[in-house]
């Protein structure tokens, strides 16, 4: 097997150093020659291929994946519902426990009314759901078959 006896820093046509970017820049065997430890200049010719090195061409690559991994974030298959516990006379009902429950998987997701009366489910699944709501000497409110669209966040007071 050759071992390697020579390293080559290649010149384009131009007279442009090109630095090794892969092995086929690496010569090796009994066509070179040793030369202890200095590097051998040679011209590149017409005919030899020129391959794509370094970081010239791969910056602006990154930066176009980095800004299409952005679209591809923002086009997320979820939505959101809030709303508002009030009672009959217009009130705002606080710590009313707000439940809401899909229709399809029966996965339900429950949270409390905070100290204005509004509750807030974020990155739900686009379906089908029941919201039930459910307070301290107040009967309870339930509303079925409740469609969240995908990216259509939704509003519901409840009485």
């Amino acid at each position: 097997m050759n071992r390697l006896q020579g390293c080559a820093r290649v010149r384009d046509i131009e007279g442009y150093p090109r630095f090794p970017a892969s092995r086929d820049y690496w010569l090796t065997g009994p066509g070179v020659p040793a030369t202890g430890g200095r590097t051998q200049e040679i011209k590149r010719s017409p005919q030899t291929p020129t391959f794509v090195s370094g970081t010239g061409r791969a910056l602006p690559l990154l930066a176009l994946c980095l800004a299409l991994a952005g679209f591809a974030f923002s086009q997320t298959s979820s939505t959101s519902l809030q709303g508002t516990v009030i009672d009959p006379s217009g009130a705002v009902i606080v710590g009313a426990t707000v439940t809401l429950e899909s229709a399809e998987s029966k996965a339900a997701r429950t949270v409390v009314a905070d100290a204005h009366g509004e509750y807030r489910f974020l990155l739900l699944s686009p379906s089908a759901y029941t919201l039930t709501v459910t307070a301290n000497g107040f009967a309870r409110y339930e509303q079925r078959g409740l469609q969240l669209l995908v990216n259509t966040p939704a509003t519901l007071s409840c009485n």
